[in-house]
């Protein structure tokens, strides 16, 4: 099989949707990957053979007559692109984090647009998809439906299937957006939910709920992983509790109370301390809230298998999702990948979240774990963990078997392999 792989980011195992899909499509033998992506960013992965990158900065000045060239390159073009790359994806990461700040609708839309006109499809591009990735499948999140529907369009012309996962309930929050954007990307993403050949969803709730309003079978797809089976030594002098991942949709004011509450139980002697690893561009205020001095560290973004490492020896490893409305009602359906990671690293795993949100709901069906459903006990429930620190080896024990069962990572290649395979005969 030749299968393409549309993103916006690029596919780099230290950002959340590469590390996902090199999860997914690592050691697939006799099967070839090529990627089209829209970010200025290198990517990372021992998966992808080709790759096609184009901005939409890049196809308004192709449109005025403003050649860009190398949007096309292989795996072993990368090194040599990298410090043309570093500069523009250092550049473009800042008017991001601008565009977010400010919530700048009408950029966006604009933005939009250019991808919709569909003047970006041009000969080079056709010459990618044609004659070097030659697709049988098309795989994709379903999101940004400006970009997905124009190639999803192209390819299903020639007959080639196409699988989207949704990773989260994007359709509700486009409710949310200015009115001139709201009615097209609702139109734009049922398209291509439509044209979907195969569906999988990143929860059972969000499965359950997408299947019914698209009147699709949808069905439940998780990251796997490879479960540490050493020797458990947890619970030390000092317990190190581990946050690795992005610091949005609120998640970063649950880890600020976190900080604060150890801060208290450290008062007369250091009991318990947090790190945060996180790429995850940070205001001042947020950076002095979250740095609390000898308990609460900001260590910055590493690889993903430095993380591993890092979960590994961490005594227990946090997923937090925030209790603020607004914030529920974006993630309510969705099921971060970071949970198998917390998973298959043989450390204590505790959630902090508000009840029925399906991350949440996830973690508190696994044997072993700890879950916080209400702030207010927050300092109770920590300082629990901290002076029952000696239970942790028997619930990692527990947290180990349901992990082997569930989220092993070479069962969920082989059904999904299959499942490509079967969609082609």
């Amino acid at each position: 099989m030749n299968i393409l792989v549309v993103s916006e980011a690029s596919w780099n195992n230290t950002n959340s949707f590469g590390n996902t899909v090199s999860n997914w499509f690592e050691d697939w033998e006799g099967d070839r990957f090529f990627s089209f992506y829209t970010r200025k960013q290198l990517p990372e992965n021992k998966v992808a053979e080709m790759y096609y990158n184009v901005s939409a900065i890049e196809v308004v000045k192709d449109f005025l007559g403003r050649k860009v060239i190398n949007k096309c390159f292989s795996s072993e073009d990368i090194d040599r692109k990298a410090a043309e790359q570093i500069e523009r994806q250092s550049k473009e990461q800042k008017q991001i984090d601008r565009l977010h700040k400010k919530k700048r609708e009408f950029v966006y839309f604009v933005m939009e647009q250019v991808w919709l006109s569909k003047v970006w499809i041009k000969e080079e591009l056709k010459r990618f998809i044609d004659e070097e990735a030659k697709p049988d499948i098309l795989f994709a999140f379903a999101t940004s439906p400006f970009v997905l529907l124009p190639l999803i369009k192209y390819v299903k012309k020639k007959n080639k299937k196409i699988v989207l996962f949704i990773a989260d309930d994007v359709y509700s929050a486009y409710s949310d957006m200015a009115w001139y954007r709201r009615k097209y990307l609702q139109k734009t993403f049922c398209e291509c939910i439509q044209y979907a050949d195969k569906l999988y969803g990143a929860s059972k709730e969000l499965c359950d709920v997408y299947g019914k309003q698209f009147d699709k079978i949808v069905s439940p797809l998780y990251k796997g992983g490879r479960i540490s089976f050493d020797n458990v030594k947890k619970g030390g002098e000092v317990l190190k509790f581990v946050y690795a991942g992005n610091l949005l949709y609120g998640r970063e004011e649950v880890l600020c109370e976190l900080a604060k509450v150890l801060k208290e139980i450290n008062k007369d002697e250091t009991k318990a301390v947090l790190e945060i690893y996180t790429g995850t561009t940070l205001t001042p205020r947020l950076e002095d809230m979250l740095h609390v001095e000898g308990t609460s560290f900001l260590m910055g973004a590493r690889s993903y298998d430095e993380i591993k490492n890092i979960l590994k020896n961490a005594d227990v490893v946090l997923h937090v999702e925030s209790f603020e409305k607004k914030q529920i009602d974006c993630v309510h359906l969705s099921l971060s990948t970071k949970i198998v990671d917390c998973l298959q690293c043989g450390s204590g795993v505790l959630g902090i979240g508000p009840k029925g949100i399906a991350s949440i709901e996830y973690i508190r069906r696994i044997p072993g774990t700890y879950v916080i459903d209400d702030i207010v006990y927050l300092k109770d429930r920590v300082q629990d963990i901290v002076i029952n620190k000696r239970n942790l080896p028997s619930r990692i024990m527990k947290i180990r078997e349901f992990a082997s069962t569930n989220h092993d990572i070479d069962v969920i290649r082989k059904r999904l392999k299959k499942e490509f395979e079967e969609l082609l005969t």
